[in-house]
């Protein structure tokens, strides 16, 4: 008796809020009450003797404007967090000459403005500034320069949206498909990735970027282009995140979703693919056979048209089943007659491949 065995094979910016900074230098001057150790709060005058040094922030506060009176000042300037506009006074003939970092910008709710004919040394531009009378201050009612992204294909697509490429046949693809990066801000935005479009997620295989028109960094009011193209690997629906790393401050990264199906006929078997066998047990010349039943769970027609074995004992295994075996898209599975005739005692393998 035979044992006859074969394998199946298938293919803002917010800055420092209260309380404020404890300062270095003094002054006689009547401290705040919000801020009893620094004597150039707002509510007070700079008028004393003293003056900060490039060591010291000056925290403008929420209360009052403060007012440059006396003499040049060095110090590092910034605005508390906004809850109102507010405005720094340089009276005449004086001046404040900041040493140190400089962020005296207002936000788009709240403005700052520049009163006074005195001067603001270094020269600065000041963003959300409602007006400036003040030397060395050029205002600006809007904010900073600052990159924006968006992306489209005719129309934008959002970030955290998504991109459908519809059905697509196995063994074929979608064309690639172009897309836009614009830049709708003023200043260049620089896509940050390598490579600068990345596809992530299960399916990412089935998906492929081709960058080599990409350009960083896209100018303000500019644009660039990348291109996609979904070729399903097999007829099932298909997804992944396209992901963009740039310097846009809150789309970094710019995602989106990409889907798409592959459609064409699907294998299924019982037993299923890369399993075992046994076909029995014979004396040797004679023959002993079983079935395997086949499925289609696809989106179409399956044919099966031809297989194959390998190995020394392959010649002992056969498929009787006339073929081609056709099974229409949901139409009911279908039987292969497998059979085996062994040539010699002991256990016979194959490797059948539909």
């Amino acid at each position: 008796m035979k044992k006859c065995f074969f394998f199946i094979l298938t293919v803002a910016t917010v800055f420092l809020s209260l309380p404020g900074v404890v300062q270095a230098a003094t002054c006689t001057s009547k401290p705040s009450l919000f801020h009893p150790l620094n004597p150039w709060d707002a509510n007070d005058s700079w008028n004393c003797a003293n003056y900060p040094t490039a060591a010291d922030d000056v925290i403008l506060s929420n209360a009052a404007p403060i007012i440059v009176n006396g003499a040049e000042a060095a110090a590092s300037i910034q605005w508390e967090t906004l809850t109102g506009s507010r405005s720094l006074t340089i009276g005449s003939g004086k001046s404040l000459t900041v040493s140190g970092a400089v962020n005296l910008n207002g936000t788009a709710t709240y403005s700052v403005s520049f009163l006074g004919t005195g001067t603001f040394s270094p020269a600065t531009t000041v963003y959300y500034c409602s007006s400036s009378t003040v030397t060395g201050v050029t205002c600006n009612a809007g904010g900073p320069p600052a990159p924006e992204i968006n992306l489209l294909q005719g129309a934008s697509i959002p970030s955290g949206g998504s991109i459908n490429f519809g059905s697509v046949a196995v063994g074929s693809n979608s064309g690639a498909i172009p897309y836009g990066i614009e830049n709708t801000g003023s200043a260049n935005l620089t896509l940050s990735g390598t490579p600068k479009i990345v596809i992530s997620g299960a399916d990412a295989g089935n998906f492929t970027v081709n960058e080599t028109s990409t350009a960083s960094p896209v100018a303000a009011a500019g644009s660039t282009t990348f291109m996609v193209t979904f070729t399903p690997s097999s007829a099932a629906a298909k997804t992944a995140t396209l992901s963009i790393a740039n310097n846009d401050s809150d789309e970094n990264p710019y995602t989106v979703t990409l889907n798409g199906t592959g459609t064409g006929p699907g294998y299924g078997s019982s037993p299923v693919p890369g399993s075992t066998i046994n076909v029995g047990s014979a004396l040797v010349g004679s023959t002993v056979s079983t079935v395997l039943t086949v499925s289609e769970t696809g989106t179409a027609a399956l044919v099966v048209n031809g297989y194959g074995r390998s190995g020394i004992y392959g010649h002992d295994f056969d498929v009787t089943t006339v073929l081609p075996l056709n099974i229409a898209d949901g139409g009911a599975p279908q039987n292969l007659t497998i059979e085996c005739t062994p040539s010699v005692v002991g256990l016979e393998t194959t490797t059948l491949t539909i």
